[in-house]
C-alpha cells in the first residue's frame, strides 16, 4: 500500500518523499493499494499460531522448528515466552477455580481440559499453594464420546501427544452427582462456598496449550452444567468490569449471583467499586455501595462474593 509522505506525522508515509496522487494535504489520503514505496520497509512478523515467520504481506519467510516458536519476527527456542508476548488465548500458565454453586452440587467433579495444539508433546504439572501435586491417575487422555468414553493414563515422561486432549480431574468430594471417573488430585473438595476466600489450582505446561474448565464433569444428569475457556496469565491485566452472570433465582432460594477475583502474585491489592453494598462474610469485610473497598490476596488466592444483590 502506497501512502503519501508529505506532512505525515503518523508513520504512514512511503518514505520516497513524494505523495500519492490521491493523497490529502496531511499525507494520509493516498488510496493506491499497490506497492510499498521505494523507501518503505516490510518488517518480518509472526503468524498467529507462532509457527511461521511472515513478512508484512503475510508471505511465508520461514517455518520454525518443531521445538521453536516465532517471537519478534525470528525463531526462538522459548515457545512459552513467545505465547506470553503474543497475548492470545493459548499459553503455558493457567489457574482454575471452582465457582460457587448450590448445596446439591457441593463435591461434584471439577475438571480442566488441556488441548495440545503444538507440534510436539506437552508436559502438564499441577500445583496448589505453590507446591506441586505428584503425578497420579488424576490426568487422563479420553477416547471416544458420550457413554462410550474410555481413558488412557497420561504418561508424565512422554507428555501429551500433539493433537490430543488431556483431562485434569482436579477435585471431587462426597456427593451423589457427577463423580470423577478416576481419583482426583484432591478428594476433599477444597473450595469456598458462599462469600469468602479460597485457593485455586495452578496448571503449568512446557509448551503453549488451550485450556477449559468444566463443572461438573459428567454432569449431564445433574440438570445444570457449565464450562469456561480459561485465559492464560499472559493476558491478565489490572482493570476489569465484573458482571454477574445471572440474577438471584426466583425458584431456588439458595441460588445467588456470584463473582470471583483471582490473584496471580503475592501482595495483590484488589479494589472493588460495587454498585450495591457488599454484604461480606467468610473473612471478607462488608462495604457500602459506590464506595471503593480493597481486599488483599496472595498468589493463587481468590475472593468470592455471593449475595442476593448483583454487584
Amino acid at each position: 500500500m502506497a501512502c503519501g509522505a508529505g506532512g505525515d506525522t503518523n508513520g504512514f508515509g512511503d518514505g520516497s518523499g513524494a505523495e500519492a496522487s490521491t493523497s490529502g494535504s496531511g499525507g494520509m489520503g493516498g488510496t493506491n493499494f499497490t506497492t510499498v514505496g521505494s523507501g518503505g520497509s516490510c518488517a518480518n512478523t509472526c503468524s498467529t499460531d507462532l509457527k511461521d515467520i511472515v513478512d508484512c504481506n503475510g508471505v511465508l519467510i520461514e517455518t520454525c522448528g518443531v521445538d521453536q516458536a516465532c517471537l519478534g519476527g525470528t525463531c526462538t527456542s522459548d515457545p512459552c515466552g513467545a505465547a506470553e508476548a503474543q497475548q492470545a488465548t493459548f499459553g503455558c500458565d493457567y489457574w482454575a477455580l471452582k465457582p460457587d454453586m448450590i448445596a446439591a452440587g457441593f463435591g461434584a467433579c471439577f475438571a480442566v481440559y488441556i488441548a495440545n495444539t503444538w507440534d510436539a508433546p506437552v508436559h502438564i504439572d499441577l500445583y496448589r499453594g505453590g507446591a506441586q501435586i505428584p503425578h497420579a491417575a488424576f490426568v487422563q487422555i479420553p477416547q471416544g464420546q458420550g457413554q462410550g468414553l474410555t481413558y488412557t493414563a497420561y504418561d508424565p515422561t512422554a507428555g501429551l501427544p500433539e493433537g490430543e486432549v488431556a483431562i485434569v480431574f482436579v477435585s471431587n468430594g462426597t456427593t451423589s452427582i457427577a463423580q470423577c471417573p478416576v481419583p482426583p488430585a484432591d478428594a476433599t473438595d477444597p473450595w469456598t462456598y458462599g462469600t469468602g476466600k479460597g485457593q485455586a489450582f495452578n496448571i503449568r505446561t512446557d509448551r503453549p496449550v488451550v485450556a477449559y474448565s468444566i463443572l461438573p464433569f459428567g454432569g449431564g444428569s445433574a440438570a445444570a452444567t457449565s464450562a469456561s475457556l480459561l485465559l492464560p496469565t499472559n493476558v491478565w491485566s489490572e482493570n476489569y468490569i465484573g458482571v454477574n452472570a445471572y440474577a438471584k433465582s426466583a425458584f431456588v432460594a439458595q441460588a445467588q449471583p456470584s463473582l470471583n477475583v483471582l490473584a496471580k502474585e503475592n501482595d495483590t491489592a484488589v479494589t472493588i467499586l460495587p454498585k450495591v453494598a457488599i454484604v461480606g462474610g467468610g473473612g471478607l469485610a462488608a462495604s457500602a455501595a459506590n464506595t471503593p473497598v480493597t481486599y488483599n490476596l496472595n498468589a493463587g488466592e481468590y475472593l468470592q462474593l455471593t449475595q442476593d444483590a448483583e454487584l
